[in-house]
C-alpha cells in the first residue's frame, strides 16, 4: 500500500514538472512573438508584471509608445495548460498617467489590477520625478 502512494505520489510530481515547463515555454514563445513584433521600430517598450494570492497567479504584459500610451495588453491567468494570454481590451489607447493610477486604485481590487499598478507604478517614478 505504501509502495503505491509513494509511486503515485512521484507520478505526480513528474506531471506536474512537465506541464509547469509546458506553461514556460508558452510565456517564453508569447514574449517572444510580441518582442518580435517590435524589434524593428523605435519608441515601444514591454513591461511584464505578476501577482499572486494563495491560490492563483495574473500576469500581464503591456507594450507601451513613447507617449507612455498603451499600445497593447495582455493577462494570463489561470492554473492549467489551457490558460493562455487574453487581451486587455479595456485599457487599451490610455496614457499612463497619475490619473489613471488612480482610476485602477479605486476599482475592484482584482489581481489583475495590483499586476498593473505595481507595473504602471514602476513605470510612473521616473516620469514622476
Amino acid at each position: 500500500m505504501i509502495e503505491a502512494i509513494v509511486a503515485l505520489a512521484i507520478i505526480i510530481i513528474i506531471l506536474q514538472m512537465g506541464l509547469s515547463v509546458y506553461q514556460l515555454r508558452y510565456y517564453d514563445k508569447f514574449i517572444r512573438q510580441l518582442v518580435q513584433k517590435y524589434n524593428n521600430t523605435k519608441g515601444f517598450e514591454l513591461k511584464t508584471e505578476r501577482s499572486k494570492n494563495l491560490l492563483r497567479t495574473v500576469i500581464v504584459v503591456v507594450v507601451l509608445d513613447e507617449g507612455n500610451i498603451i499600445v497593447e495588453a495582455y493577462e494570463f491567468k489561470g492554473n492549467t495548460i489551457f490558460s493562455k494570454f487574453k487581451p486587455i481590451e479595456d485599457i487599451l489607447n490610455i496614457r499612463i498617467d497619475k490619473k489613471f493610477l488612480k482610476r485602477l486604485e479605486n476599482e475592484k481590487n482584482s489581481l489583475r489590477n495590483q499586476a498593473l499598478l505595481k507595473l504602471l507604478n514602476k513605470k510612473m517614478r521616473p516620469v514622476a520625478d
